[in-house]
């Protein structure tokens, strides 16, 4: 789900000389974001950048339809947009 708009933010990451990969497991495990952080922490990766659907509105776009959370693993803050 939402794979162009993770090219997209990939995309944007690079053309500012950030090193980003993405992440093709599309769980749907309640538990797999805190599995996906602890392998993170394990691996010294500090951010995360997660695409998630909002409550769905049939007139919006995907796009639209989408909100970015971006977490610093370290830190364990979270910042929103």
């Amino acid at each position: 789900m939402l794979l162009q708009e993770r090219f997209d933010v990939v995309r944007e990451l690079w053309s500012h000389g950030i090193r980003a990969e993405m992440q093709y497991d599309d769980r749907n495990d309640p538990d797999y974001p805190d599995e996906l952080f602890a392998r993170c922490r394990k691996c010294s990766i500090n951010w995360v950048v997660l695409i998630k659907h909002r409550i769905h509105d049939s007139k919006a776009s995907s796009r639209d339809n989408a909100t970015v959370k971006v977490k610093d693993i370290l830190r364990k803050n979270e910042y929103e947009g």
